[in-house]
């Protein structure tokens, strides 16, 4: 079984709403994440099932390359 892991998409109620890196889509419980899990954040499944953590390099990555978009379409 391959490991949950993608972005943060958006909060739906209790669950969290996981852009997959094959476009797929995921839906997991807020009580898996991490405290201070914020949409944008890439997440991947720890070792045991149902607890995720924040890959922060990753997720710093696509912030600079969102930003480096943005910029570039309003310069």
């Amino acid at each position: 079984m391959t490991r949950l892991e993608g972005f943060i998409d958006h909060f739906d109620q209790d669950f969290a709403v996981i852009s997959r890196v094959d476009r797929s889509i995921a839906n997991i419980s807020r009580r898996e994440l991490p405290i201070g899990a914020q949409v944008g954040d890439f997440i991947v499944e720890a070792n045991s099932a149902c607890h995720f953590l924040i890959d922060h390099a990753i997720t710093e990555l696509r912030r600079r390359e969102m930003r480096y978009l943005f910029d570039a379409l309003y310069d």
